[in-house]
């Protein structure tokens, strides 16, 4: 195998891979195309494997002008290559007329951010307009998709009224991500494949892989069904949409009819932690009193009331968590608020900063440009609350935690985790079992998949209807599951009620961060 170009994620397609793929397009799917395109074609492998179609036409989009160049030498005359940007390239044009076109390849699996750490040049401009993300969703983790969403995404807009099907090797969670597209851009099709295969194998990538298969020659398509390459007649599985969420089918069951939140329901606003993009300057270790250890060896001395404790991923594993490993260094009370008044307000965490001014200023995420100096993000007066619920998104298991410091600090998260905020230590301890019965465990695993890099969002989490469940689960289920997680008896049923009445119209506007509660007309 050659694994050429890991700086512009072109993981070149095995010849032996090129060949099975398109065999099983051949001779189990039986296309016959006449016109045959590879977009970011590199070496041209699958356009060489895909001679055994006897299409009239061949052509191959590649940016990178060294892969057209080999190509050329070893693909012949049939084939027409193009070296650009497929993003921008008028691709219908270029083929002209054709009775059926087989869209085949292999684009690129990295993602925008580890593009660019490894100093790659972008594609094109990929518009996060284009799938559906705005404002601070554009800039932050959500935009981070790999670049072949977008490419596949083009490519499904531009042949979606033609006969064509594109059959393309991808990470398994991008194909999902795909058909959540197509889905809410109302783009039709009338069967789609997914035939996983081992990444490992061919391209040294521990990642969940697949061929996808989007059949395009008509409609009606309300899912897709899930196969392994190397047996690809038989049938393992089925995902469908429920609600308007892909879901392996038979996991949709009752609970949906209780714990999913309508679009005529008052969501309870989920919060994600902090982003500081420089964990060797923000993130401490208390070093005796008053002093910190940060991730640089440096002892410091820093106002306490800008150091809080901190949680992230891989520390939530018990239910209540009262001790903290780290810190983290907090100079705003609010989102793009001036730092510039540290300097007389807190002159040690200044001095600090200023320190590490260089540090902070290489930040790479585009959200920090045109922000006040040493700025976070994920910040708002919902941070600052003292009793927190969280969990970590990077966990199938939806394991929740109640947070709270015995010095009465506030527990910051990082931006890997999500959280409610709740008002006492009572309500929040009987919102943790909430969150934890089963009915809602197995709720939350039915929207998500295993192999996801980030099985739990924010846009997730605002699917469960929290006060719907509240009114539906007894105290006795929460007893039970505080036994289930090895808790001391605590809970009583006042507290239980209290979350009840928490849930309601004072709920919503605490989570906002209302301070004034107002009446609902």
């Amino acid at each position: 195998m050659v694994n050429h170009g890991r700086a512009d994620g072109a993981y070149q397609t095995p010849m032996g891979l090129a060949q099975q793929v398109c065999a099983y397009l051949a001779n189990v799917r039986m296309v016959r195309p006449t016109a045959v395109l590879e977009p970011t074609c590199g070496l041209g492998h699958f356009l060489e494997a895909s001679k055994v179609f006897g299409a009239s036409q061949y052509l191959g989009v590649e940016l990178n002008a060294d892969y057209v160049s080999q190509a050329r030498q070893t693909l012949g005359s049939g084939v027409r290559l193009i070296q650009g940007d497929i993003l921008a390239t008028d691709v219908r044009a270029l083929l002209g007329s054709f009775e059926s076109v087989l869209i085949l390849g292999n684009p690129p699996w990295v993602n925008r951010a580890t593009r660019g750490a490894l100093g790659a040049a972008q594609c094109a401009t990929l518009s996060a307009r284009s799938l559906g993300l705005r404002g601070i969703e554009a800039l932050t983790g959500a935009s981070n998709f790999d670049l072949s969403l977008p490419i596949m995404l083009k490519l499904a807009q531009d042949f979606r009224d033609c006969s064509a099907v594109m059959a393309m090797l991808c990470k398994t969670s991008t194909a999902r991500a795909l058909l959540c597209e197509l889905k809410r851009q109302d783009i039709p099709f009338a069967r789609c494949a997914l035939l996983e295969f081992d990444a490992k194998k061919h391209f040294g990538v521990d990642t969940g892989a697949c061929l996808m298969v989007l059949d395009l020659r008509g409609a009606g398509a309300t899912g897709c069904e899930l196969y392994h390459l190397d047996q690809p007649t038989q049938l393992v599985g089925r995902l469908e949409f429920v609600n308007g969420a892909l879901r392996p089918c038979g996991t949709a069951s009752s609970l949906s009819a209780w714990c999913e939140a309508g679009a005529d329901a008052a969501l309870v606003p989920w919060r994600s932690g902090l982003k500081h993009d420089c964990a060797k300057v923000m993130e401490l270790t208390e070093a005796g009193s008053g002093l910190w250890r940060n991730g640089l060896g440096e002892v410091v001395a820093l106002e306490p009331d800008y150091v809080f404790p901190l949680v992230k991923s891989s520390h939530i594993k018990n239910p209540v968590i009262t001790t903290f490993r780290k810190t983290v260094v907090v100079p705003q009370r609010k989102l793009r608020e001036d730092t510039a008044h540290l300097r007389s307000d807190a002159p040690l965490v200044w001095q600090y900063l200023v320190n590490h001014r260089s540090l902070l200023a290489a930040r790479k995420s585009s959200i920090y440009r045109g922000a006040p100096e040493f700025s976070l993000f994920g910040l708002g007066d919902y941070s600052f609350a003292r009793f927190k619920v969280a969990l970590s998104g990077f966990y199938y298991e939806p394991r929740f935690a109640l947070l709270a410091d015995p010095a009465g600090r506030p527990v910051m998260l990082d931006d890997t985790c999500y959280f409610l905020a709740a008002p006492s230590f009572e309500v929040g301890y009987a919102l943790m079992l909430l969150l934890n019965c089963a009915p809602v465990q197995d709720f939350l695993r039915s929207l998500t998949f295993a192999d996801a890099k980030r099985p739990y969002t924010q846009k997730l989490l605002g699917r469960l209807d929290v006060a719907k469940v509240a009114a539906q689960l007894s105290v006795t289920e929460l007893v039970s599951c505080e036994a289930r997680l090895g808790l001391s008896p605590r809970l009583s049923a006042a507290d239980y009620q209290a979350l009840r009445a928490w849930l309601g119209v004072e709920t919503f506007f605490f989570l906002l961060g209302v301070k004034k509660k107002k009446k609902l007309a």
